[in-house]
């Protein structure tokens, strides 16, 4: 990877109507960002902050966001939760081979 240095990099983006933005070609070089990689989004005073997580925090990150989705579906006891991570482990695991 190329390591470029950079004070400042300044672009503009524009919102979608569903509220996605672009980011810049340059800047995705730069931080060698791909498709289906997690970026973390902060917004503290005014100020919108996005942090490119490395692998253990994509882990960190996707997990939570797997506990919020399975209590917001109704998933509270371990047994369930185990009972379907255990389905979706099994689906993963049969695409995973089913394209090698």
């Amino acid at each position: 990877m190329k390591i470029v240095k950079q004070e400042k990099l300044h672009e503009v983006v524009k919102v979608s109507e569903r509220g996605q933005v672009t980011i810049p070609s340059s800047i995705r070089k730069i931080e060698d960002l791909r498709k289906g990689e997690l970026l973390e989004v902060v917004y503290r005073d005014g100020t919108i902050l996005m942090t490119k997580l490395d692998k253990r925090g994509n882990l960190e990150l996707a997990l939570k966001l797997l506990g919020k989705g399975l209590a917001a579906a109704g998933y509270q006891e371990k047994d369930d939760i185990l009972r379907f991570s255990g389905e979706v482990r099994k689906k993963v695991h049969e695409e995973w081979t089913e394209e090698r």
